[in-house]
């Protein structure tokens, strides 16, 4: 543990690190842990000075998250010994920072009050409201039933201190590992053996991440890759590879897992137009296309449900194209298939995911959604359109239950109620149904656009 490190008061334990507004990079306001190591006028240009100040700004970060389950873990030995002696109160409580959100929305780069009586119509195109954010104490692990969970924040967090201080290590444990190593220990000393799944090994990472005021990254815990960029975007990474996104094929360039990584990477883009598409399926025939050769624009995938990394490259890449001196303000906009999972999925990208511990605005980025809509089914075939399935009735029903106001498909819930009134959903591969092999997606794309420019 190095000496420099300040002392955390885990009583209340810290919020997580508040996040200035520099393009979404990094920094925890009293210690610039995560720092901002890409562009700038001083910025060094020798790779191998940005590789080594990424190491070691992520051998510091997790130097501090190592010390608070530390301090955590004295905390939970100093109350447990209280409650031997006669205190009582049974087991240790763990609290934590829980993220709420205000009645405010965010359109267009505007605040506004939802109890305003100038906000008339709700619009259904600008997905980009998002509320303020605030945080509000909560009880993050305590003693219930069999003790199973209580316990497993405890040998998790063990696991994940045990990792952190292999600080000759510069890689992270994946959730898989983990889930590997947690059910390899076996609890061992019990009699009866009671597997783990990585569905409770996730909810017990977004638990310690409450307690600690940390992310995940923070923790040692990594992702795959899944993102996937193409189109007109120029990549310098940490290590000084360069790619032109135009030349990495229909794959395009892969989105690093490892958001001290992201931090460095330099952005370089004269994109008028960021289109993000919800599969990789799509993303690939659009590419094949050669879409950024007929619109100047930058293609951006998450091949489904969007990660975080994916997220925090989209909220760059919008913060590189307001600084660079193209003089154009380019649009966002979210092409995903015409069901509940696509209005989720456009939800997330542009106000967060309200199930993560660390969610923070700095991942989000307002999306304007051109597809597929209720205006487009009449260029679907009927035998192309499915059937609700029982899951998207139950989202449907739950955001237009009256007292959803604040649900996060509410926006979307002119649409819903057009599912809900047809019993039918429909994927953007619809649109291919009627064999036209004169039928190009682009086309389709920038006609969207198009309509959106005129309004």
């Amino acid at each position: 543990m190095t000496d420099d490190l300040e002392c955390v008061d885990f009583a209340p334990p810290r919020s997580p690190a508040t996040l200035e507004h520099d393009g979404g990079r990094l920094f925890d306001d009293d210690s610039q842990d995560f720092a901002n190591f890409g562009g700038g006028d001083d910025a060094d240009d020798d790779a191998d000075d940005v590789f080594d100040t990424v190491f070691s700004a992520q051998t510091r970060v997790r130097a501090r998250a190592l010390e608070r389950i530390e301090l955590l873990a004295c905390k939970f030995a100093q109350d447990a010994l209280r409650a031997g002696d006669g205190g009582g109160g049974g087991m240790p409580v763990v609290h934590g920072d829980r993220l709420s959100r205000s009645n405010r929305r965010y359109e267009n780069g505007e605040a506004i009050d939802e109890d305003d009586p100038s906000d008339g119509d709700e619009n259904d195109d600008v997905v980009g409201k998002r509320n303020d954010e605030s945080r509000t104490s909560c009880v993050v692990a305590r003693f219930t039933g069999d003790g199973s969970a209580y316990e497993r924040f405890w040998d998790v967090l063990s696991v994940l201190a045990n990792a952190l201080r292999r600080t000759d290590c510069e890689s992270g444990m994946s959730l898989r590992e983990l889930y590997y190593v947690m059910n390899s220990r076996g609890r061992r000393s019990r009699s009866t053996q009671t597997r783990v799944t990585e569905h409770q090994i996730a909810a017990t990472i977004r638990q310690i991440s409450q307690a600690l005021g940390a992310p995940r990254i923070a923790l040692g815990i990594v992702a795959a890759s899944k993102g996937q960029v193409a189109g007109r975007c120029h990549i310098e990474t940490a290590s000084g590879a360069r790619f032109d996104c135009t030349a990495c094929g229909n794959d395009g360039w892969a989105i690093t897992g490892d958001l001290f990584e992201l931090d460095a990477t330099k952005i370089h883009s004269d994109a008028a137009y960021v289109i993000v598409v919800e599969k990789d399926a799509v993303f690939n025939r659009l590419c094949a296309e050669r879409v950024f050769e007929k619109l100047p624009c930058v293609l951006v995938t998450a091949k489904g449900f969007p990660d975080l990394a994916t997220r925090k490259f989209l909220h760059l890449l919008r913060y590189a194209l307001e600084s660079n001196d193209c003089g154009n303000d380019a649009q966002f906009f979210g092409l995903v298939d015409w069901n509940p999972s696509g209005c989720w999925i456009l939800s997330t990208y542009a106000v967060g995911n309200a199930s993560s511990a660390m969610d923070v605005s700095e991942y989000v980025t307002p999306l304007k959604w051109i597809g597929l809509r209720s205006q487009d089914l009449h260029l679907i075939p009927e035998c192309a359109f499915q059937a609700l399935s029982s899951r998207d009735e139950a989202m449907i029903n739950n955001a237009l239950n009256e007292t959803a106001a604040t649900h996060p498909l509410r926006p979307f819930a002119s649409e819903l109620e057009v599912m809900q009134a047809r019993g039918q959903k429909a994927e953007i591969e619809a649109l291919y149904a009627n064999d036209d092999v004169s039928f190009l997606l682009t086309d389709f794309v920038s006609s969207k656009i198009a309509t959106f420019e005129e309004e």
